[in-house]
C-alpha cells in the first residue's frame, strides 16, 4: 500500500515540476525581435505575456496594431522594402497623429490644468500638423525629449519638423509637476517616468522603420539566436549521444551556408539511459513497485510544437523476485519535461513506468546552440 501511495505521489511530483518548467521567466528579447518571431500578430503577442502600458492602455493598444501593420509589411515579403505610405494611407497618418495629441492632451490636461503651460504651447504647435510627419522614412509622433542644462535637466515636446526646441519652449520639473503626475497617474514616482512611459508607446510606430539593411540583418541573427534560447530553455535534456545522433540525422541542416542555422524541428534520442519508477501490477504485493533503469534506444521529440510531443522504444530493466527483468515497450514524452511509458514483460505483465527527468528538473538550462557547434 505504501508503495502505490509513493507512486501516486511521484506522478503528481512529475507533473508539478513540467509545470514549474514552463513557468520560467522568459527571455529578455529585443521588441521588434519579439513582434518578428511572433509573425506580428497582436493575439500571439498577448498570448505570450505582452502587458500594455497601465496609464495608456487603449493608446497602446491602438499604436501596437498600428505598428504590427508596419510589421507585417516590412518582414512578411523579403523582396520588397515598403515605405510607410504603402501600409499607412494618408487616412492613417493622420488619424495616427490625432490619437497621439489627444493621447497626450488627456494625460496632462492641458486645457484645464497651468502645471504644463510650456508643454500646453508646444501642444499648440503640433496641432498645426495635419498628418504625422514622416523623416529619413520614419514616422514621429510627438514625444518627450530632455537636455541637461547646469545642474538640472529641461524637458520638452519634440517638433514636428525635428528641429531643437528654442530655450522659451523647454520647462523644468518642478514640484507642482510631479505632484500632478504622481496623483494623476498611480503608482508613478514623478512625471519622467510617465514621459517615459509615453515614450517607449510611440516607438513602438517607428521600430520597424528604423531597421535598416545592418539592423535588418541584426535583427534576423538575433530572430534566429532567440530560437536557440527557446531550444535551450524549453526542449527535453539531451545526452552527448543525442546531440550527436540528431546533428548527424540533420547533418543538411547544419551544414547549410546560405543561412544562419536555426534549432533541429525534432530531437533525437539513441541508447539514452535513465532511472525510471515502474508499477507492474501482476507482481506480488510489496514488488509491483520498483525504481527500474530505462534505455531509450530510439526516439524523437517535436519540442518545438503547441504540446510538445515525443516517443521512444524502451527497454526497462528491474531486479524482480518473480517474473522476467526485463520490458519493452514506447515511453511518451510530454511538454518538454515529463515523460511516461508501458513495457511489457512477456506472459501477460505489463508495467507503467514515470520517468526521472532529473537533469530537466535539476540541472541547469543547456547552451544547446553551443553543444550543437562542439559537435560539428
Amino acid at each position: 500500500m505504501m508503495k502505490t501511495y509513493l507512486t501516486g505521489i511521484i506522478i503528481a511530483l512529475s507533473f508539478s515540476c513540467a509545470c514549474f518548467a514552463q513557468q520560467s521567466e522568459p527571455n529578455n528579447i529585443d521588441l521588434a525581435t519579439t513582434y518578428i518571431e511572433n509573425q506580428c500578430d497582436f493575439e500571439k503577442l498577448l498570448s505570450k505575456g505582452l502587458v500594455l502600458n497601465k496609464w495608456f492602455v487603449e493608446y497602446d493598444k491602438y499604436v501596437t496594431e498600428k505598428a504590427l501593420v508596419a510589421c507585417r509589411a516590412i518582414f512578411d515579403d523579403k523582396s520588397i522594402s515598403p515605405v510607410v505610405t504603402d501600409y499607412w494611407s494618408a487616412d492613417d497618418l493622420s488619424e495616427i497623429l490625432e490619437n497621439n495629441l489627444s493621447e497626450l492632451d488627456r494625460a496632462f490636461s492641458l486645457g484645464d490644468v497651468r502645471e504644463f503651460d510650456v508643454l500646453k504651447a508646444s501642444f499648440n504647435d503640433w496641432q498645426s500638423e495635419t498628418t504625422l510627419p514622416i523623416r529619413r522614412g520614419v514616422p514621429m509622433p510627438a514625444s518627450f525629449d530632455s537636455r541637461p542644462r547646469n545642474f538640472d535637466t529641461v524637458y520638452f515636446l519634440t517638433t514636428p519638423t525635428g528641429l531643437p526646441r528654442q530655450a522659451s519652449e523647454r520647462f523644468e520639473l518642478k514640484a507642482e509637476q510631479n505632484t500632478y503626475c504622481t496623483n494623476r497617474f498611480s503608482d508613478a514616482k514623478d512625471c519622467v517616468q510617465v514621459f517615459d512611459a509615453f515614450n517607449k508607446i510611440n516607438r513602438k510606430l517607428s521600430v520597424f522603420q528604423r531597421l535598416n539593411a545592418a539592423q535588418e540583418h541584426n535583427a534576423y541573427v538575433a530572430i534566429q539566436e532567440a530560437k536557440w534560447d527557446k531550444f535551450s530553455d524549453n526542449s527535453r535534456f539531451q545526452t552527448y549521444i543525442d546531440v550527436a545522433f540528431t546533428s548527424w540525422v540533420y547533418r543538411d541542416h547544419f551544414s547549410r551556408s546560405d543561412d544562419l542555422i536555426t534549432p533541429p524541428p525534432l530531437q533525437l534520442y539513441a541508447l539514452r539511459p535513465s532511472l525510471v519508477y515502474e508499477h507492474l501490477s501482476d507482481a506480488p504485493n510489496g514488488d509491483r513497485d520498483e525504481v527500474a533503469i530505462a534505455l531509450e534506444w530510439l526516439g524523437f521529440n517535436a519540442w518545438d510544437l503547441k504540446i510538445p510531443f515525443g516517443v521512444s522504444v524502451t527497454s526497462v530493466y528491474s531486479d524482480r523476485a518473480e517474473g522476467k527483468s526485463v520490458g519493452h515497450g514506447l515511453t511518451f514524452h510530454v511538454n518538454n519535461s515529463f515523460s511516461f511509458g508501458f513495457a511489457n514483460r512477456g506472459s501477460g505483465g505489463n508495467s507503467f513506468y514515470v520517468n526521472f527527468e532529473l537533469m530537466d528538473w535539476f540541472g541547469e538550462n543547456q547552451d544547446m546552440l553551443k553543444r550543437y557547434r562542439g559537435i560539428r
